[in-house]
């Protein structure tokens, strides 16, 4: 959601975003919305009394643009199999 309004909206080019090294959850659902790491930051935050480093990602305006046709294809296409199988059930 907040790519699509800084790409969109903002008409940005490029979004860099950190997310902590050891939240693999956080680092999984970037890689899965396209970013890609640009550079481990070794020791860049410090919190809780000690040093952490972090997954510097990056996305580019074309690279996401090209992901949302590809999602708007495969979405297409699971529409038009689940019409086909819902007038395959009706008409027996």
């Amino acid at each position: 959601m907040h790519t699509t309004y800084a790409f969109r909206t903002l008409g940005l080019e490029k979004i860099l975003t950190l997310a902590s090294s050891g939240n693999e959850q956080s680092r999984r659902a970037l890689k899965r919305d396209g970013y890609k790491q640009c550079a481990p930051l070794r020791w860049n935050r410090f919190f809780h009394g000690r040093w952490h480093d972090e997954w510097l990602g990056e996305i580019l305006r074309d690279e996401w643009e090209v992901q949302q046709i590809e999602k708007n294809e495969m979405s297409a296409t699971k529409y038009c199999i689940h019409l086909l199988k819902t007038n395959i059930r009706n008409d027996t």
